[in-house]
């Protein structure tokens, strides 16, 4: 399904109050105080000729000098925006009104008019420096979070392929010391069936040969299904995490607890991998490092929100940070949460266990 993104506007009072924002003058700018002392050099300069007759109202000079005022207005507006423009209009707007006061309507109605014009000028050249700065800013902010995501991404990648290399490992160990094992042994007793003359004699041989083959069995399908459990296709989440804690507790001494809130129903099949990759890693860990006799997994299926959480009775992670596997898996439930666009939450307690919740938001 398409989803078209709509353009919401602030309301007009947050944007006067945002517009009102960028029109504090930057103080503590060296520049912005040489500016303003240029705006007074330009009004005692006029002053002085105006005392000395040189500029009355009838010249054609009285105007123009007034007109001098639009190169530091507009040189604030190219530097700092409205925040510079605004005060600095208003500066020499307030340095000429003894002078404007002092003169013929004439001059009165020029001089506010060239004043309005340097204003208008200096708004709309602030106004397009505000915008190619914010432009500018949004970029730069754009250019952070793709470099973000950029690192992220490379980090996920060496996780993912650190843990293929981790798995790939233990199957390998796991087919070498068991089944390849149990397979040489079966060839072994076949063999020796094959010399017998009296079969009668060899059935406790074919029996244990029998019950080798078996194990064969379950155990290339405990692989395939922690490859990939065909459990999570035909049945669905929840099933396969009781598979995967049913698994954990006959494997080891732990006692699994599994609860279920609300009205469970399906996740889109990437959400449920993800999910079940999250609840078998913190399985792992609990297995694996925290020494916990007693483990709780809870599903609680809400409106818009699916939460798990897996909690121990274990020792807890270190305050120094958690052992260098643990932290590769920690990372690898943080980076598939990112995937997922979930919230994950983290409580610990040392010697008094580890609790991880997952958030997983509908879609």
């Amino acid at each position: 399904m398409i989803q078209v993104a709509k353009t919401i506007r602030e309301p007009f009072g947050q944007r006067a109050k945002t517009w009102l924002r960028n029109t504090v003058p930057p103080f503590r700018d060296l520049r912005f105080w040489t500016i303003q002392f240029m705006v007074l050099t330009i009004e005692v300069t006029h002053v002085y000729f105006d005392d000395k007759l040189l500029l009355s109202d009838k010249s054609e000079l009285y105007l123009l000098s007034i007109s001098i005022f639009l190169i530091p207005v507009v040189y604030a507006a190219l530097n700092f925006g409205r925040k510079g423009a605004i005060p600095t209009a208003l500066w020499a707007f307030a340095l000429s009104i003894p002078e404007i006061v002092g003169h013929s309507l004439i001059a009165r109605i020029g001089t506010m008019t060239q004043f309005a014009i340097i204003s208008v000028i200096a708004i709309i050249v602030a106004n397009r420096v505000d915008s190619e700065n914010e432009a500018a800013l949004a970029a730069s902010e754009s250019n952070l979070r793709l470099l973000k995501a950029k690192e992220n991404l490379e980090i996920y990648i060496e996780l993912a392929t650190e843990a293929q290399e981790e798995e790939r490992l233990r199957l390998s160990r796991e087919l070498h010391d068991e089944t390849l094992q149990s397979l040489v042994d079966a060839l072994v007793e076949i063999a020796a069936v094959s010399k017998s003359e009296n079969l009668e004699s060899q059935k406790p041989r074919l029996s244990r040969i029998h019950k080798t083959l078996e194990e064969i069995i379950v155990n290339v399908r405990r692989y395939c299904k922690d490859l990939r459990p065909s459990l999570l296709d035909d049945l669905g989440l929840i099933d396969a995490i009781d598979w995967l804690a049913g698994a954990l507790q006959e494997r080891s001494e732990i006692q699994i607890v599994m609860k279920i809130i609300g009205e469970p129903h399906r996740l889109p099949p990437r959400d449920e991998l993800l999910i079940f990759r999250i609840v078998q890693e913190a399985l792992h860990n609990v297995e694996r490092h925290s020494g916990a006799t007693y483990a709780e997994l809870l599903l609680l299926f809400n409106d818009r929100t699916l939460t798990v959480s897996i909690g121990d009775n274990g020792c807890g992670l270190s305050p120094k940070g958690p052992p260098a596997e643990t932290g590769l898996g920690l990372r690898g439930i943080d980076e598939r949460t990112k995937l997922l666009k979930a919230i994950l939450t983290i409580e610990s307690q040392p010697n008094r266990g580890t609790k991880i919740t997952l958030e997983v938001p509908y879609r």
